[in-house]
């Protein structure tokens, strides 16, 4: 599958999620720019049936305007009627997961459709599989999304708790740009060349500390500008990350 991404967020991937009418959906969406098209699967409440639809349209500014364009498929009591419907959701970052939440209204001229509207939402877990074999049988969550103009950034790592010997490794894009640093109350600059569209910064908890979990603090600049601050906590069973988007 192939995914360009442009200055909206990226929503390619699996998401589930119910509407208000009982409906419970599966969407599986490819983004092409501001551009996304995918497939529905719904399964309909009272064991009417399922189906399966194709639908489009574009995301921008965290905004997703969508409209279904065909049944695929339908396996449905024969005394309901399949509406397509046109919907509006706005996308929302939470920790270890993006939420699409809105509204969505039928767009079919046929009489048992006018009117039919319902409120939806649908989650998406963060998680991706690193490759370097110290993250085997360890999940890595990403927690947060930055949006950055250059490629050139700074970001500085440290312990704004108790110094209770965390150590932690961190990789750009699967490379190590700090090895084995105990953190301290002390900020550590390190500088990263983002160069593509979409960066992973992982961070990889070597230990606990005295006190669970690994928690390191991070600050985010860009020119000598702050652009985001968050906490990242890790432990031997999942490592947190964030993702640098590159916006022209």
């Amino acid at each position: 599958m192939n995914v360009c991404i442009s200055n909206a967020q990226n929503i390619s991937g699996r998401w589930i999620g119910k509407r208000t009418s009982g409906a419970s959906l599966t969407l599986d969406i490819q983004q092409c720019k501001d551009s996304i098209f995918g497939t529905a699967y719904i399964i309909f409440p009272e064991e009417i049936g399922s189906a399966n639809v194709a639908f489009s349209g574009n995301i921008q500014n965290g905004i997703l305007e969508y409209e279904t364009t065909k049944i695929l498929e339908q396996n449905v009591d024969s005394a309901v009627l399949l509406c397509l419907v046109t919907g509006r959701d706005i996308l929302k970052i939470k920790k270890r997961k993006q939420i699409l939440e809105g509204a969505c209204i039928s767009i079919d001229k046929k009489e048992p459709c006018f009117n039919l509207s319902c409120i939806e939402r649908y989650e998406k877990k963060m998680e991706f599989t690193f490759h370097k074999n110290l993250f085997l049988n360890k999940k890595v969550l990403i927690v947060d999304t930055i949006w950055a103009s250059q490629d050139s950034l700074d970001i500085k790592v440290w312990d704004n708790l108790k110094e209770d010997g965390d150590i932690v490794s961190i990789y750009l894009n699967e490379q190590n740009v700090l090895e084995k640093y105990m953190l301290k109350h002390q900020q550590k600059t390190i500088k990263l060349a983002c160069t593509k569209t979409y960066n992973n910064i992982v961070f990889y908890a070597h230990n606990v500390g005295s006190e669970a979990p690994n928690t390191a603090s991070i600050g985010i600049y860009q020119n000598g500008k702050l652009l985001k601050e968050i906490v990242l906590k890790s432990d031997a069973e999942k490592s947190e990350s964030f993702v640098i988007l590159r916006s022209n």
